[in-house]
Order: structure tokens, then sequence, then C-alpha cells
């Protein structure tokens, strides 16, 4: 056999097809072609072929399909990479050379006059761009790995606007690429730069690439078979996408294993190819495991572990899977994952992660942590990942050894403590009084069991805390801060209320709540009567004025945290996060609670939050009751689906009273708080009125 193995070449070249994207190619075109300029922001992890598309505008063969001027079209490519803590002007001097070229090349003659080096300030720049468009030039400034620029701290609020500008008023086009959305990435940039350049990221449209249709796949390993002297059978071609699934890289990889598998004429191609392509992936899935975050790792880790059924060596299986199920995982990391095509969901509806191979990989990172907690090794780690991971882990017949005595005051008792399971310690601690029999539930921060108070003959639930949390102080205060509030509050039948705490602040002891969760109750029933709806969120609003009325804001308010109980009476639980003051941050910078309910000012960080943002929480939660559906939150906000709020109350309804419980809604989730209801006094009594 002869020839080069053809799946080799990287797809940079710009004139190279870019198979598999004609549909973003066509809005780009088209966009291009049209006199509004449109800006399109590409999201997609490393190797999903992102710089190829990238480079594929500058071709000629992109301007021939789309009937656009090669001499008056003039591209611009930078990929950021370098561009760390590179000053403005230095970057509008690289910019305008990388022009001047450009048009040089394309026409052959520069025909506006270019600033000094020395002299680029903005009106300079400005009067370039404006020059070329009088002249009938369409600029597109591409910009590759476009989150350096947002983590630029020496690019203030005014290199962006200066941007903006150039788009609204001399109608230059970007493209920027990244892994995570605008949005995403002003959200954690350092010092937190949402609000200063929200106004530069709404000319963006985003576009995800996804990975690749099957049949996409199929017709780019054709399209490398093309010219070649080997073929694959069908067998095979579904095998390469198979393994691949869908991300470009990974189709390249395997089709060239299996390409070499024949030239040597392996005895079995296909085991071959298989084998070579698990290594060969291992640098990109370590890249991917890396830079996946400790919420999508958490989401990850709980898929591998269920669908491998690893229960009986490091891992609560059975526990994963109950988290899984209700929806215990951050939504904005699963949301991005199944963007990003790792999380796909089976012909029977569950989750898997994707390729294959990916599911292995992470399975064996987790595993390998677990085992080092197993000998108690990396336990002190901070990250939220190995602290939730610590949970599950298990000793797998040998006891952890303690780590060795650090300095400071860690005892040999207190590390002898950290083996005796919770259950025991209560009952140690408590000195008999209580008696747990059963554990209803573990989350991060401790688990909970069902006991029986001994002194008083009545069953208690009490709330453990992990022991990795313990020399948390901040994780301590949040602990503190709950039985603080749970005291407080004890006389409001609507909150659940604390009966005891360890003298050492390791549980507390609380009113036993039989009942399920409000998120258990929407996910069986799907959509709540409208009746009913109202009635709990009237209950919940009591809760909220008591403890409003004491300066306390729950702040983590959620279906999760709202008990129905059998007589129709509710109780709001896990006041963690409650607090009299008005920060919502950790000592380390991050927002806590849950992001599909947060309000705005605890979505961006504002510095001051008050009740108003309970309303908020219980707004998305009524829409949610109402219509069985959470909305999705865009900027910050919670544009509610109105129409299908009235379609649901409409028959059984009165207009007015649709259109006030509608309004009242639209009042709750308002983005900016002073358009908020403004208190759960009043949001009672206008529901009052229509329930």
């Amino acid at each position: 056999m002869t020839g080069s193995n053809p799946f080799s070449a990287a797809a940079l070249d710009p004139e190279t097809p870019c198979r598999g994207r004609g549909f973003l190619l066509d809005e780009i075109g088209s966009s291009l072609q049209g006199a509004s300029p449109s800006c399109f922001e590409i999201i997609g992890e490393t190797k999903t072929g992102k710089t190829s598309l990238l480079n594929h505008l500058l071709g000629r063969s992109f301007t021939v399909d789309y009937s656009l001027d090669h001499a008056r079209y003039v591209p611009v490519y930078i990929d950021l990479t370098g561009y760390v803590g590179v000053s403005a002007r230095a970057f509008w001097t690289q910019l305008l050379g990388k022009l001047r070229t450009e048009i040089e090349a394309r026409s052959g003659a520069v025909p506006v006059a270019f600033p000094a080096q020395d002299e680029t300030d903005f009106f300079r720049i400005t009067a370039v761009f404006r020059d070329l468009r009088r002249l009938g030039f369409t600029v597109l400034l591409v910009f590759d790995e476009f989150q350096v620029l947002v983590h630029n701290r020496d690019l203030d609020v005014q290199f962006f606007i200066s941007l903006r500008n150039l788009n609204q008023v001399e109608q230059v086009r970007y493209i920027v690429a990244s892994r995570e959305s605008m949005l995403d990435l002003l959200s954690h940039a350092e010092g937190g730069r949402t609000l200063e350049f929200s106004e530069f990221h709404n000319i963006f449209r985003e576009e995800f690439l996804e990975p690749l249709s099957d049949a996409d796949a199929r017709e780019v390993v054709g399209a490398f078979l093309s010219e070649s002297d080997v073929m694959f059978d069908e067998r095979e071609v579904g095998a390469v996408v198979s393994l691949a699934a869908g991300f470009p890289h990974f189709l390249n990889l395997a089709g060239r294993e299996l390409f070499d598998a024949h030239r040597r004429r392996a005895g079995d191609p296909l085991a071959a190819m298989a084998q070579r392509f698990e290594r060969g992936a291992q640098t990109t899935l370590r890249h991917y495991w890396m830079h996946a975050g400790d919420e999508a790792r958490q989401v990850l880790t709980a898929v591998a572990v269920v669908r491998e059924k690893d229960g009986d060596r490091w891992f609560y299986a059975r526990m994963l899977g109950d988290e899984l199920s209700r929806e215990a995982f951050d939504p904005r990391a699963l949301d991005h994952l199944t963007l990003a095509g790792f999380l796909k969901r089976d012909a029977a509806g569950v989750l898997d992660i994707s390729p294959p191979v990916y599911r292995k990989f992470v399975l064996q990172e987790a595993a390998s942590e677990a085992q080092k907690m197993a000998r108690g090794m990396g336990k002190d780690s901070s990250s939220s990942y190995h602290i939730w991971l610590s949970q599950f882990v298990r000793s797998s017949g040998a006891r952890p050894q303690p780590l060795p005595a650090a300095a400071g005051p860690s005892s040999a008792s207190e590390q002898t403590l950290s083996l005796v399971p919770p259950d025991s310690e209560i009952r140690e601690k408590s000195r008999g009084r209580y008696d747990p029999v059963a554990r209803l539930g573990e989350g991060s921060f401790g688990v909970v069991f069902r006991a029986r108070d001994r002194q008083l003959d009545l069953d208690v639930a009490i709330k453990v805390i992990h022991h990795e949390h313990r020399r948390n102080q901040e994780l301590m205060a949040r602990f503190r801060r709950e039985a603080k509030v749970m005291r407080t509050l004890t006389s409001c039948a609507e909150i659940v209320k604390l009966w005891d705490v360890a003298d050492d602040m390791s549980y507390l002891v609380m009113e036993l709540v039989e009942g399920r969760t409000l998120r258990e109750v929407i996910k069986e029933k799907g959509r709540i009567a409208h009746a009913q709806a109202l009635g709990i969120a009237l209950k919940v609003l009591r809760a909220l004025e008591a403890a409003h009325a004491i300066g306390v804001v729950h702040r983590d308010l959620a279906p999760n945290n709202i008990f129905v109980l059998s007589d129709g009476s509710i109780k709001v639980i896990d006041f963690g996060l409650a607090a009299w003051d008005a920060s919502i941050k950790t000592q380390s910078g991050q927002i806590l609670g849950n992001l599909a309910y947060m309000s705005s000012e605890q979505y961006f960080g504002w510095s001051r939050i008050d009740p108003r943002s309970d309303l908020f929480s219980l707004g998305i939660i009524i829409y949610e009751m109402l219509t069985g559906e959470r909305p999705r939150r865009l900027d910050g906000a919670i544009p509610l689906d109105e129409k299908k709020v009235r379609d649901v109350l409409v028959p059984s309804l009165p207009p007015a009273s649709v259109d006030e419980i509608v309004g009242i809604l639209r009042a709750a989730v308002a983005k900016d708080p002073d358009q908020r209801i403004p208190s759960a006094t009043v949001m009672r009594a206008k529901l009052e009125v229509v329930s």
C-alpha cells in the first residue's frame, strides 16, 4: 500500500473544506452579505473544530461560496493565546498591522492612512475603520481563544466599549471563539466584570459547536479516504464514528489509527485501532478533565459511577444515582456538558458520558482520588470536588490510615474520631440520648439521620456535619448560622424547628419532617394545579415574612428546600446560607446557592442582598409549579414564557385573575430589584386576592 495517512493532516488550511459545519457557515456568510452587522460567538471545547472553522473564513473558497468581493472582504485572524497581559496600545498596534497586511494582500494597495505605532489612540483607530467602511470594505475581526482578552486585567472597560463602538458605528464584524460563553467568562473573571461588559457581550449571537452528527462524521471519513488506496468497510466506518462520538479530533485520531492498522496488515485492524486510540486520546481527555471545573467533575463522576455500576469498590453508587435523579447538581454544569457533547441520554433517557472512552477515563481519575482518600491522603483538599467526593469514598474493608500529625492543635483522639461512623458518633456524644435508626439523606455538607430521642420519646432528624469540614472555619460558620436562624424562628409553623445542638456544633437535632420535597412533587405531577401551587406559595411567603421580619434572607430557596407534608402544610428547611448581613460570597469569593433559582444580584455578585432576592427565587418556583418547567436564565435574568402560564390558568380562572398572576410573576423575577415586589407581605396580599 502506498500513500500517506490522510487523517494526519490538520485542517487549518483556509481552503480545506469545513465539513459538518455547513449550517453555521451559512449563518455567518449570510450575515456578511447583509447590511446589518452581526457578530458571532463560537463556543466549543478544545479540539472540536473551532480553529479549523475560523481559518476557513479566511480562504478564497469562503468568499466564492457566499459571493463576497475577495478584494474588499477583509478577515483578520488573531490567535490571542500569546496576548496574556498585553496592553490596549499593543493590541491595537498589532491588529492594525495585520489589517494593513491583509488589505495589501487582497487589494494590492492600502487605500487609507494608518496611524503610526505611537499614535494608536481610539480616534485614529476609528478613522481607519470609518474610511474602510466608506470605501465599501467589509472588515471581519476573527479572535481565537477570546477568553485571554476577558481575563486580561490591563484591558479596562473603555477597551471593550471601543470594540463595541467599532461594531455599532463602523459596522466591523466579530467572530470570537472560546471554551465558555462570554457571559460565563465575564462572570468568572477576576474582580467580577459582568456588569461592566454586559453591553459588549449583548452584540453577539451564541453558537455552540456541538459534536458532529453520525451522518456528518461518516461524510468526513469518506472525504478523508476519497483520494486514498485504503478503504474502510461499513463495519469499520461505524466503529470509527462510534469511538469518536462526533468529536472531530477523535474522529481524526480513530481514522488515523485504523488506516495505519490496515497498512501494517494487523491481524484485527479494529482491535489494534481501539487499543491505540485509547492511548492516543489520554492527553486530550486529561485536558478536558483538568478544565472541567469542580461542578462538572461532580456530574461526570456521578454518571460514570452509575453507568459502570462501580458501587462495590470506592463509591456509594446508589447515593450518586439518587442525586442524579433528583437533579441535585449545578444546572449550568449540566447544560454546558450537554451542549459540549460530553453528556447524552441513551434510548431509555438515562444519562451517559460521551465519548465512551471519556467515561472510562473519568472513572479511573475518580477512583484514583478515592483510593488516596481511603488511605488518608489528600483529604484536606479545599476544592469543592474533593470535598464532595470524600462523602462517597469507601474504606474497601481496610481502615484508612490517619494523616501524620501536623503542627497545631490536632490530636490523636481527633484523628481517631474521624474514623467513627456518624451514627456511632451521635450515640457517643449524646451519651445515648439519640439513637439513629435510619439514614435519610446526604449532601455536600452533611448527612441526615432519623433518630429516636430516648429522653422525650419522639423521633427527630439529626444533621451531622462531615468530619472533613469541621476545620473549615467558613463552613462551620454556616452551620452555626443555620442553628441560630432556626432557633430564632422556632415559632413559625412553616419553618422546621431546632430542638438541640451538640456541644461542639458537630450536629443539629431538628423536628422530623415527614413528607416529600417540592422537587419530588413537581417531578411526579409534572404540573401542580394552580390552587395547590398558590397555596404552597402563600405558606412559603409566611415563612419568608417571619425570616425577613428579623432581617434574615434565606438565599437558597429552591424546591429541594421546601417540604410538602401529607396534610398539605409545608416546611422551609436548610438555612445554611441564610444571613443577617448582605454578603453572599464566601471568603474565597465563591458565590453560593442554587444557580437555577438564584436572584440576579446573587448571580452577578452584586454587593447588597435583601429580602427581594428570596421573592425572585419564589417567583421561579411558582412558575415551575404551574408549568412543570424551569425557565432558562438569560444574562442573569429569567425571561418567563407568559403565554405558557396563561394557557395553564385560562381554563379555570377569569382573565383578570390570570393577568394578575402573570403580573406578580413578572414583578417577582425582575432583574432589577427595585422593579420587584417590595416585600413578602405585599406579595402574599396580591396572591391571596387571586388564589
